[in-house]
């Protein structure tokens, strides 16, 4: 606990380094989520909002060989809650011993539409009876 609690002190020296300035520390973030078809809403915190030009990312602090790689499960799954509770431009997991950086995205979950396959078969069937008339008026 204590060694996180020195890495996220030392996250503004770090970012600085390569850039980036922290806008905001330990800011809660609201998210949503359906349980059982209702909304409840909770809060994450990660340890920084960082800016670099127009960009804003969130940012997590590390230390530690395992839990520093963004292949680790337990961060991994953090920075991809992190990242999709707002629009960031990415996750910026600070590897705290090392003083490094690295920018993380995940790819934006696509919309599941309803109704695609009854969409699919009236596409369907309109293509047929396109092709079934064009026969018709050849023949």
């Amino acid at each position: 606990m204590r060694w996180g609690i020195k890495a996220e002190k030392r996250i503004d020296s770090i970012l600085r380094s390569y850039g980036y300035d922290v806008t905001g520390v330990q800011k809660p973030l609201s998210m949503t989520m359906y349980v059982d078809g209702k909304d409840v809403t909770y809060q994450v915190r990660p340890d920084a909002i960082a800016r670099k030009k127009k960009s804003i990312y969130v940012v997590e602090a590390k230390t530690g060989t395992y839990a520093s790689s963004p292949f680790y499960s337990s961060t991994r799954r953090q920075m991809m809650e992190y990242y999709h509770s707002a629009p960031f431009d990415g996750v910026l997991l600070v590897d705290a011993d090392a003083r490094t950086v690295k920018v993380v995205t995940f790819p934006r979950a696509p919309t599941i539409r309803r109704g695609g396959f009854l969409r699919s078969m009236l596409a369907f069937l309109v293509g047929a009876c396109v092709g079934a008339a064009m026969i018709y008026w050849v023949l």
